[in-house]
This record gives structure tokens, sequence and C-alpha cells, in this order.
């Protein structure tokens, strides 16, 4: 076959008749393509253009061991262009055949892919097969692991595993060798001498790899394998950088690799050296030495901050059975510069070996100490006195240049202090003023700075100021809250105004910040500051007199004001003027629903937008978890939910608690009690357990379990100041509501879903038309807030309703018409998100007409929502095709749930191929 090609190229002048003799001679095991591509003869597109038949993105497998033939793959089973994209993946399961392997079983996951233990048919030897783990490739997840087979095709070293077999057929794929044994975070009880013998077997294989202008970027004791015989072989070069290659995969700005064990050039997104090598493999004998990394933080910004900024604490202090020696070794290469650490790895290696026969090591440049190594070879007398005479001639020598030497020394320090990179980390300590304008500048240039969108660090960093702020304003804001519920004798609705007052005020300044000189608003901002302040001096012990009354009233009436003004200025001024406006509006704005607490004021589905924007950009900012987890909740998205709090604890905090509440709030609405149970079994463990949030969600879980006598228990320990809803739960679990039609209609809707979870069905029903009943009765010509809200939730319940009793049988006819003249008069913003979601759900889950929902999903949500609730649409029915494309539109649109979709996207391949 490729001789044909070959006399097609010499014919059409590509190639001469050499240059082919020469790829047959030297290059055959390598596929054509390939080998055209990478000697320039031409590009891709040309290729196409000569051989437009041939499926470019499913080459051959290709044999990169000398000691074995090329081995040619057996015949694929043909699919049809209409069911098969470029994109689509095969993921072997265990105890089958892939190509000529017998697959065994799966070993991990790691760098970009799974891999398996398989056994290669031909030449009998085991393997370790990896395979891209994304079932959609992207082009730069395609150059990565190409580069990753380049990377290790060219080392051969007894300490690195060696690469078999590489192909693309019909997935990306390489076999390579198989070390039988544990993980270096796996093996314990190991001696200092031991822990250093493995680090310097691997100090060598890296200054292999360094001499090949390749550097590994991702050093981790996940990444070293021990033998039994403790011979330590480094693998996973999924991250490998080709010094020689300028390639835009890893270009300067992104951070890649392990965060624990990056150096502090990678969290800068800075240029990498093999000095960064070193680094991570002084962080992983750290970690070795004394249990845990050099810095652990609980927050990805602070860990960076740590790794840039602060010195580690000694290993000693964690166990000060450590050798001194060894410490010093761990500490040079953990320098924060790189100049500092060991010039090259075979360096660290040799140092290494000289603790192994107990020489001097050079860590550090210690001069003294290795004078004082040798002391202890000498008698104590014969060391005294030598230590005498060196004391004498150091002083001699040194004399009257102490003082100078220290002059000098103590600019230079300035100096480094005031050229530490990335100085953000500084002005967090200097920021926090308001009114100052340095922030709300800072926030503006942001958007500006199209470099820094998907950089994590960066955006992790502006987050991290304004979490800062954020708290201050809490802090405030709660004490505000405590004196506004005593000044308004317990009206808690009162007082949560007057807080969000507060904060309304605030971001009203920062608005117009730039062009406050002059502003009207300024006065109002003015005596906004002067009635709050009144308030905030107001002490619980004193009365509340007419005064603060008075002032609270006039602090509604000058926000009013400046609410007018806003109106008016938007109306009023040039184009120019308001793009000005609300373009510092979108940028300060933005934020303003996920860190100023002024949530009830957007619109749920813009917060779902702005949240999966941030969710995008800053993917280590845990707070954008905890609060699309609390959006996620109110709006239904159940299922997403769950994918979503999965990934935060596998990949990011596994003990985020905030994190835990919420998603045992949505077990508990959701029916899952397993899975509530879980989850308070862990929070038992902390605080947090005996907060009202969770003792009222614990209580609804005993009365799910039939416990009513453990729930009544914990209701009484319950303190005041509950929300609405869970005062309604309280006293629908306290006093019951069975025989009883009468109360709140919400209260009843809230009864019958609790009723609907504990499978009581009929009682349920009897709230259900109650209620229904009730608002049939009522004059609708006011179209009350009120009343819209109530018809709402009643639609919602119902929908909960019809899936309980529609598990094993489909709707009536007239029950899908009813159904769906429901949805267009069901409240507000809020109330129609809410339920346009449950019913397209519904609508999903038990076969029925979908097409009413396309357009207001297409109106209210964002592109990776719609898209992906379409593809479950079409998965359900059966146009599997369809539902892959939406579904890839909708990675797209939100990379984050990449791993998510491609799960749904590989069923419904699977279905295909069943099909």
């Amino acid at each position: 076959m490729s001789k044909e090609k070959l006399k097609k190229l010499i014919a059409k002048g590509i190639l001469t008749p050499q240059q082919a003799s020469q790829y047959l001679r030297e290059s055959s095991h390598i596929p054509l393509r390939n080998w055209l591509i990478d000697n320039r003869y031409l590009n891709e597109g040309r290729w196409k253009q000569i051989f437009p038949k041939e499926n470019v993105a499913l080459p051959h497998s290709f044999v990169l061991d000398p000691q074995n033939p090329p081995v040619a793959p057996p015949k694929q089973q043909n699919v049809s262009e209409d069911h098969q994209t470029k994109d689509q993946v095969f993921v072997p399961k265990t105890h089958n055949t892939f190509r000529h392997y017998k697959m065994d079983k799966k070993l991990g996951e790691g760098g970009m892919g799974k891999v398996y233990k398989a056994v290669d048919t031909i030449t009998g030897r085991v393997v370790a097969l990896k395979f891209i783990s994304s079932q959609f490739i992207t082009q730069n997840d395609h150059k990565r692991f190409f580069q990753e087979v380049r990377a290790i095709s060219r080392l051969e070293h007894d300490n690195i595993v060696k690469l078999y077999e590489v192909g693309e057929q019909p997935t990306l794929y390489y076999a390579m060798e198989y070390v039988e044994g544990k993980t270096l975070k796996d093996v314990h009880k190991l001696s200092y001498k031991q822990i250093a013998d493995i680090l310097r077997q691997v100090a060598v294989a890296l200054d292999y790899a360094h001499e090949k202008n390749i550097i590994h970027r991702d050093i981790k004791p996940d990444n070293i394998i021990l033998s039994d015989k403790y011979q330590a072989k480094l693998t996973d070069f999924g991250l490998a950088k080709d010094t020689e290659i300028q390639s835009s995969i890893s270009r300067t700005g992104n951070i890649v690799g392990t965060p624990a064990f990056l150096s502090p050039e990678q969290v800068q997104g800075a240029k990498v050296t093999p000095q960064s090598d070193i680094y991570s493999l002084g962080a992983t004998l750290y970690y070795i030495l004394t249990g845990q990394p050099p810095f652990r933080d609980e927050s990805f910004v602070s860990l960076f901050f740590d790794i840039l900024h602060t010195t580690p604490p000694s290993p000693r202090r964690i166990k000060k059975e450590i050798p001194k020696d060894l410490e010093s070794i761990c500490l040079q290469c953990l320098e924060k510069k790189a100049e500092h650490r060991y010039a090259t790895s075979q360096k660290l290696a040799d140092d290494l070996q000289n603790f192994i026969d107990e020489k001097p090591v050079y860590a550090g440049k210690n001069v003294w100490r290795t004078t004082t190594h040798y002391l202890h070879k000498f008698t104590m007398r014969k060391g005294l006195l030598f230590l005498v005479f060196c004391n004498v001639f150091l002083l001699a020598l040194v004399g009257e240049n102490v003082p100078r030497s220290l002059s000098v020394a103590t600019p230079d320090r300035n100096k480094d202090k005031d050229s530490v990179p990335n100085s953000d980390f500084a002005k967090v300590e200097t920021s926090h003023k308001l009114d100052d304008g340095t922030f709300t500048q800072e926030i503006i240039d942001f958007g500006e700075r199209s470099r820094f969108l998907w950089d994590p660090y960066h955006r992790g960093m502006l987050f991290y100021k304004m979490r800062e702020k954020n708290s201050k304003y809490q802090r405030k804001a709660k004490n505000i809250w405590n004196k506004g519920v005593t000044i308004f004798k317990d009206n808690e609705k009162k007082a949560t105004q007057l807080k969000y007052q507060l904060f309304y005020m605030d971001m009203i300044a920062v608005m117009y910040k730039k062009n406050w000189a002059g502003n009207p608003i300024r006065l109002l901002h003015k005596d906004c500051r002067g009635i709050m302040a009144t308030i905030e001096n107001f002490s619980d012990k004193s009365p509340v007199d007419v005064k603060i009354l008075r002032n609270c009233r006039q602090f509604n009436e000058v926000l009013q004001i400046i609410r007018d003004y806003k109106r008016e200025y938007e109306g009023n001024k040039s184009q120019a003027a308001k793009r000005a406006f609300f373009d510092s509006q979108r940028r300060y704005g933005g934020y303003e629903n996920l860190f100023l607490a002024l949530q009830g004021t957007q619109r749920l589905s813009n917060q779902i937008k702005f949240l999966h924007e941030a969710l995008n950009a800053i993917p280590y900012e845990e707070l954008v978890y905890v609060e699309l987890l609390k959006v996620y909740r109110e709006a239904g998205f159940y299922e997403e939910a769950e994918a979503l709090y999965d990934h935060l604890r596998e990949n990011i905090n596994p003990h985020l608690l905030s994190a835990d509440v919420e998603m045992l709030a949505i077990y508990m609405s959701h029916g899952k009690i397993e899975r509530a149970k879980q989850i308070l079994d862990k929070l038992k463990n902390y605080e947090i357990f005996a907060s009202s949030q969770v003792q009222i969600l614990y209580a609804q879980y005993l009365f799910l379990v039939d416990k009513n006598d453990d729930a009544q228990s914990v209701l009484k320990k319950l303190p005041k100041g509950l929300t609405v809803k869970e005062n309604n739960l309280r006293a629908i679990i306290q006093r019951g509501l069975v025989g009883k039609t009468v109360g709140d209609q919400n209260v009843l809707l809230q009864a019958a879903k609790l009723y609907i979870l504990k499978d009581n069905i009929a009682l349920a029903k009897k709230y259900i038309t109650y209620v229904e009943n009730k608002l049939a009765r009522e004059d609708r010509a006011a179209e009350k807030k009120s009343y819209l809200r109530t018809k709402a939730n009643l639609y919602r319940t119902q929908l909960l309703l019809y899936r309980s009793e529609l598990r094993n049988k489909r709707m009536s006819l007239s029950q899908i018409r009813e159904f769906n003249t429901k949805l267009s008069d069901v409240g507000g913003h809020h109330e129609k998100f809410k339920s346009l979601i449950a019913g397209a759900y519904f609508a999903i889950d038990h076969n029925l007409s979908f097409d009413v929902f396309i357009e207001p999903l297409q109106q209210r949500c964002d592109e990776h929502t719609f898209f992906r609730i379409r593809g479950d649409y079409f998965f359900r029915d059966k146009k599997y095709l369809d539902a892959i494309g939406y579904w890839e539109s909708s990675i797209h649109a939100l990379p984050f749930f990449h791993d998510y979709l491609a799960e749904k996207q590989l069923k419904a391949l699977e279905a295909l191929n069943a099909k």
C-alpha cells in the first residue's frame, strides 16, 4: 500500500525516487503521512487533496522497539461514515482483546489517559497499554499525545519505562514496559538510605532525559514505580516538554503539572527548565520524608502563594529523626530561585550518593558543615583544638570586612524583596479599602488583559482579593443584620433588607468611582455613610429610640434617590457614556451575584450563566463550586450537581464542608436517602453539624426513615432565626398535617413533597388537590406575585407526584394536554425557569413531546445548558448521533463538564453500535 502511495507522490513531483527509497530503507516503520509531514515534504491539507479517501485521523500503528520487527495491525471492522466520527474513541474492557493485545485489568489513570495491563500475543510480553481517556479528543490533546510518545521514544534508560508500540487506530494508544511493583507513594517503612538511593536513581534518569532536551514537568511519588528489588522507574511523561520544539500547547502562561509538586516557575506560567524537575523531585523527597508535601493549603491560590513566597517547614520539625544532611539536600532542591538549586540532576544524584556513603554533602555549599563532618573523626580534644584554630583563623581573615559585608548585603536583600514576581500577592494586603479605587481599577484592567482569561493563577488571585474584601463585608453585614433585628423588633425581613442595602450602597459607589468628582451620588453616598454610622453605633442594650428608626427610613429614602438617579443616568446620557457605564457595570457588577450576596436581584438563569463562565475561567476556585451547587439545587439540576460535587471532592478539595451541606440538601430534596446518610455521617465529626441548616436536614432525614421521635428531639434543640422554609418544615415534622387541610398553601405543598418522598401518595394528593381548588377560587385579575409563586410551586409538586406515580406506566393524553398548558403561566423569572427545567426533564424521562420546551429553553438557558438538555432528549429518542452532536456542542461551550458528558457520549456510542 505504501509503495503505491510513493509512486503517486513521485509522479506528482513531491518525492524523488531516492527519497522514496530512503523511506522504505530507513523509516518504513513510521506511517508515511507522519514521515512526509515531519520532513516537510507536504502538509496535512495537501495530503488530503492527494489521498481524499484516506482516513488521515486514524493511521496504522507502528512499532518503536528496535528489537522487534514492525507489526501490521489486524483488520478492523468497517464502520460506516454515518456512524463514525473522527472523535470516536474506543475504551477497552478488561478480559477483551484489543488488536494483538489481550487485556488483563485496569491499572489506573494518569497524565492524559487510562492505563491497562495487557499481554502482547505476538511477543508474549506483558505491557502497560495507555489510552487517551477523553472520548472526544481536541487538536491539542492529539498533539500532546504524540508529544508524549516522541519524548518517551527517545529515552532508553534502566530507570525509565520503555515504549514498545504506538498507534491511532481505532483510538490513540501506546504500549510500554509493564513494571511489577508499587508507586513510591504506596511504599512505606523505607530506611533513609533506601529513600536516598531511590531518589538518586530518579535523579540519574532525569539527568539523562535533560541531556536529551526533555523536561518531565510532573515529578511526584505517583509517577515513580518501585520494583521488588527497589529499582526505581520513572513513568508518565504525559506532560513532558521537548525543549527543541516550540509548541503552542505548553506556551508560557499555562500551568501544567500536579499543584502540590509544582515549581515556582510553573506556578507563574513561566518557562520551565531542568531545575523545575529538580524542585519537584525535592518536593517528592520532602513528601517521602515527612508524609506530606511542602505546602498543603486548602485553596489553590493559597498553595500557589506559599510555593512562590513561603519557606517550607523544616522536615526535622515534623520528624526529628530525619538526618540533617538529607534535610539539607531536600531544602536545596526547594529553593525559590532556580539558580540556587542544584545545577543539574547529576549533581543532585552525586549528593545523594555522598549521603549514602556517609560523606559530606554539598547542599547549600556549607563549608562549615563539611568541616564539622570531619571533626567527628577526631577525638574530642583534637576536635576542640582544631575548632579553636579555625575560629582564630577566620577572625583574622575577615577582620574589619565583617561590618562592610553586612552593610552591602542588606540592600541586596531589600532588592530581592522588591523584585518578588507577581506583586498581586503583596497588593492583597493593601487594597482592601474600597474608597481608594485601586481594586476597582484592577477589575476593569483585568477585563482588558486577554492573556489572563484562561490563566488560573491570575484569575485566582483576583477572586482571592474579592473574597477577602467580601469577608469584611460579610462580617459587617452580620453585625448590621443583628442590630436590624433588634431595631425592627424581630422583623427579620426588614433586617435582611437593611443588610443588602449596605451592599448596594457600596456597589453603587464602586461603579461610579471613575466619575466621582461632581457626581450627585457623592453627596448621597456621604449621607448614606452618616446614617449607616448611626445604625452601626447602635447598641443592643440601648432602647430603640425614634432617631434610629428615622435614620432607617431616611436610609431607604436616600437609596431610592440613588436608584432613581441611576435610571435617569442610564436614560439621558449619550450613547458613549451609556456604553462606558454598562461596561464598568458588567466588569464589576458581573461578580456581584457571586461575591456581594445580591443574588436576589439577578435572574436564576443569569446566575447559572455567570457561574458557568466563572467555572470555565477559574476551575480551582472552590467558592464557585459552592455557589453553583446552590443554584443547581434551586433550578433542579440534580444530575449536574452530583457530577460537579464528585469532581470537587475527587480533584479539588474533599473536605469542603460548605459543599457537603449543599449536596446534602440536594440529596434530601431528590430523595436519595443513602447518599444523604453518607454526608451526614461525615458532618457529625465537625462543628458544622450543630448548625441549624444541617440539623433541620438531619431531622428531615430521620422523619423519612421513620424515626419520628429522634426527629422531634432534634427539632426541639433548634435555635431561633430559621428561614421560612425551615420553619415550615419544622412545623410539618413536629405537629404533622395528617387529616388537616388548613394552613398556608406553600406549607401544604412542602408537606406534599415530603410525603411523596415518604411514599405516602394518598396524603400528598390530598394536599395538592386542596391547594389546586383554593387557587381556582382566588381572584386572578390582580396576578399577585404570591399567587404566581404558589401556582408555580403547585406545578412542580404535581410533576414530583407524576414522577412517583409513573415509574412503570405512561401518562394519558388528557394528562399530557394538562401538563403542557400549565407551563406558560407559572410566575416570575425564577419560578418560570425552575418550572421550565422541571417540565423539560419530566418530558425527557417519560417520553413526552419536547417541542413546547425548545424555544423557552433557548431563550432562558446558556448554550451549555441548552445543548446538554437537547442531547438528553435525543438520547431518550434513540437519535444517538444527534445526542452526541449536541453534547459535543455543550462541551465546547463549557469544557469543564467534558468528562461527565464524555461518559454520556460513550453510552450513546455503545447504544449506536448495538443498534
